[in-house]
């Protein structure tokens, strides 16, 4: 092989091996993170799931306050310089009283809706697990992550000392996220989408999600 041929060859391989190393890179993972608790504050089933469990907790509210109220209005009278020492015993039984009454109170919600919460958090868990699934494979991603943040200024030191208390535990936080890396939003559309399709019409037969084809 003379060296024109050589450098022919050497060219050839060179390039080969361009072309392979730039075509591993744009077959490479493609990952996406969504924030789930963005998500669950949006999705309108768990809306309707959080008005469920009002109906039920709302008139014991009432009921609750009412008997908070009483207690604070007796401790403070019981504070007052005029209040008559006689009248102590009284006070202090009609206040653990109104403590028991809470108490109990709580018990019986807690009773009617422990249940009823549990199912509903595994439900909603369920529908974000078939959204995700649904729009990384209609989308082509490899890797989705969740993550916990607030919706408003993320630089108080409240939600810092928060994810920095995350992060020494061991999770993960995402500091930064590159152009379509967050698919919040689209998950929230496909979620919303599922939900009003299975409300209306039935339960749909496959999800499509936003952005995406049906499975």
């Amino acid at each position: 092989m003379n060296v024109k041929q050589w450098t022919i060859a050497a060219l050839s391989l060179a390039l080969s091996l361009g072309f392979a190393g730039a075509a591993r890179a744009q077959t490479g993972t493609k990952v996406a993170v969504v924030n789930v608790g963005e998500v669950f504050m949006k999705y309108e089933k768990a809306a309707s799931y959080k008005a469920e469990l009002e109906k039920i907790v709302g008139p014991r509210k009432a009921e609750a306050d009412k008997l908070k109220n009483e207690i604070k209005a007796w401790q403070d009278a019981m504070k007052h310089p005029k209040f008559d020492p006689k009248d102590k015993e009284r006070y202090e039984q009609a206040i653990v009283a109104n403590i028991r009454k809470l108490e109990d109170m709580q018990r019986q919600v807690q009773a009617e809706i422990g249940k009823k919460q549990e199912t509903q958090i595994i439900t909603l868990y369920k529908d974000l697990n078939t959204a995700i699934d649904a729009f990384a494979k209609a989308n082509s991603y490899q890797l989705v992550l969740g993550y916990g943040d607030i919706t408003g200024d993320l630089f108080t030191v409240e939600n810092i000392d928060r994810k920095m208390k995350g992060m020494d535990l061991g999770s993960t936080t995402p500091l930064f996220m590159g152009a379509g890396v967050n698919v919040t939003e689209p998950i929230i559309q496909t979620l919303n989408n599922m939900y009003r399709t299975s409300a209306g019409a039935g339960a749909p037969t496959g999800v499509t999600p936003v952005s995406g084809t049906r499975p």
